[in-house]
């Protein structure tokens, strides 16, 4: 899941024993192209937004209208790692893809965004200038049950650097 840095004054150890291992991604996309979810506590009104278009996006993926996110998470963790270790990815025409989609192109991770494809970086997003055609079948990086959700009018959260 995806939690505030601050809430309620709280202040954790990072990678404290006993724990869960804090992840740090640049952004909301980055986040959800590695299969995790906002916080339903500390950003309990994204989660909320998230958790309705998730189950809009995916009727036949669950058993319930009001499914418990335990539910949800174990089809998200099964759609993003592979047992053994890898992730899981699918092929798509790239012109298929919602804005907020991660793809894998050569070495690189791009988003796909509203004015075209953004290549990743750990300090921000910067333009490709000679982009795949759209026919181009994609590597996609980002759970298929959240590009479902995307498709649904779901849009990410994005780093500044996209703007530039």
């Amino acid at each position: 899941m995806t939690c505030r840095l601050e809430f309620g004054g709280r202040k954790r150890q990072v990678f404290s024993a006993s724990s869960y291992s804090e992840l740090f991604f640049l952004d909301e996309a980055t986040a959800f192209s590695a299969g995790h979810r906002p916080c339903a506590e500390c950003r309990r009104e994204r989660y909320n937004e998230f958790k309705t278009a998730w189950v809009k996006a995916n009727p036949g993926l669950i058993r319930s209208v009001n499914p418990p996110i335990a539910e949800i998470d174990k089809v998200m963790h099964a759609e993003r790692a592979l047992r053994g270790g890898g992730k899981v990815t699918f092929d798509a025409p790239l012109a298929d893809l919602p804005p907020g989609t991660f793809i894998e192109f050569g070495k690189d991770a791009l988003l796909v965004w509203r004015h075209g494809l953004l290549r990743w970086s750990f300090s921000g997003y910067s333009r490709v200038h000679s982009p795949p055609a759209p026919s181009t079948l994609a590597r996609v990086l980002t759970p298929a049950s959240v590009v479902r959700v995307f498709r649904s009018g779901f849009v990410p959260g994005i780093d500044a650097s996209a703007a530039s």
